[in-house]
């Protein structure tokens, strides 16, 4: 703590399912205080594709669980760069709302013509990203008889 300001930190690992937490400062001279935190546990998920190289791709970033409405949702590229909307072609991304299978924010890339991880990311109040990958790959066909090199 510093001064009179009093903080306490707690950390949260291997949650999967909602949760709350009571944190009670109690003082010296008697009485308390107690406070709660609800946790809001929230799945990610995303569809991986496999496509010919030059074809256009929908990505899928489903959200579900949790009562908040997240302040951000972003895409990264391969090189987890934000994907913006200054970007323009090949990108657009879109959001469904919310259906019974969650919350959808799709990216729709033009042309794809390598595999690529592209990053789909929440971001709540609490400011870190919640995220998952989405991997496209280029299919290869090799015709029958042909020779590999």
């Amino acid at each position: 703590y510093s001064g009179s300001d009093k903080i306490a930190v707690l950390s949260v690992s291997g949650v999967d399912s909602d949760q709350t937490y009571t944190c009670k400062f109690t003082a010296n001279v008697g009485g308390s205080v107690t406070s709660t935190v609800d946790l809001d546990h929230v799945t990610i998920t995303a569809t991986n594709a496999v496509i010919s190289s030059g074809d256009s791709v929908n990505l899928n970033c489903i959200l579900t669980g949790g009562s908040q409405v997240p302040v951000a949702k972003k895409w990264f590229d391969g090189t987890s760069t934000e994907i913006t909307v200054n970007d323009g072609n090949p990108y657009v991304f879109y959001s469904t709302g919310v259906t019974s299978e969650g919350q959808n924010f799709i990216l729709s890339v033009a042309t794809v013509t390598q595999p690529t991880t592209y990053t789909c990311c929440y971001q709540f109040v609490a400011g870190s990203c919640i995220e998952t990958n989405a991997q496209v790959d280029i299919l290869s066909i090799t015709p029958i008889g042909a020779k590999t090199e």
